[in-house]
Parts: C-alpha cells; structure tokens; sequence
C-alpha cells in the first residue's frame, strides 16, 4: 500500500546537521512491499504521479530526497518536499522482466525504491550470495538522493 504524508514543513537538516533548507510543505512517500512486484510499482506510480501532477501545477519548486544524507547545498530552498526515505523496497526481479538475451544472472539484478538506502541494496544480495564490486565506507544514502545530487563512483 502506498499513502503520501503531508507533514508540517519548515527547516530540515542533512543527516550530518550540516545545511539546513526550507521546506514550505513537506509530503512522505510510504509504502509497503506486498509481494507482487508489479502491483506494487503501479500502485506507486499511481499514487505519486497524482501528487506529482497536482503539485506541477502549483508551479513551485519541487525536491525529491531519500534519507537526506547530501551535505551538499544543491536543492533549491524553499521548496516542497517529497521525502521517500519511508519506501525501501528491494525486489529480486522475475524472469518474465528481462529480454530473452539478457546475459546478467538475475541473482546479480535487483530493482529498489528510490528511498531504499545501499546498506539494505548490499544486505539483498549478501543474501543470495552476491555483493557490490565497490562501495565506499558509507552506505546511508538513498537511491534518490545519489541520483539527485549526481553521486558516482
């Protein structure tokens, strides 16, 4: 199930309280993993481009953060804010999603949510015998928050 969260808005701070920005409404995206993954990801998708369509014609500026692990002052402030660090679903993807030519093993395939952090993505394929080639010492940040703030390595 997913459901969107409006909480009061107002200053947040990075998970180091180094920056702090100015949020005017803040919206949490939680969801729950049910199993089937394609029920659940049209749900999401459903559920969050409503928001998404509602707050686009507001025409004000919009953030999507994970678990505001950045340090970084690159997000716009004020602005509204989608927090997904309540939806951290790891999925280990069917055989029915890749091509027929597809080379990669599924056990080394996953897809996440863009709140779900690399140490839950790392801890998924400990699991089944798998494992990042690289990762740096910290392992807090999101899906979302990597590709917001264009994190690499």
């Amino acid at each position: 199930m997913t459901e969107i969260l409006e909480v009061e808005g107002g200053t947040w701070l990075d998970e180091h309280r180094t920056c702090d920005r100015k949020a005017t409404r803040v919206f949490k995206v939680q969801a729950t993993q049910s199993g089937d993954m394609a029920a659940d990801l049209a749900e999401r998708t459903k559920v969050i481009g409503a928001l998404m369509d509602e707050l686009a014609a507001q025409h004000e500026k919009i953030v999507i953060t994970g678990s505001a692990w950045s340090q970084s002052d690159v997000f716009a402030s004020p602005a509204i804010r989608i927090d997904t660090g309540l939806d951290r679903a790891v999925w280990e993807l069917p055989a029915s999603a890749l091509l027929p030519e597809c080379r990669a093993s599924r056990r080394h395939l996953a897809l996440a949510t863009g709140g779900a952090k690399l140490h839950e993505i790392m801890d998924f394929f400990d699991a089944r015998g798998g494992s990042f080639r690289t990762a740096g010492s910290h392992k807090g940040q999101s899906i979302a928050g990597a590709i917001a703030t264009g994190t690499h390595g």
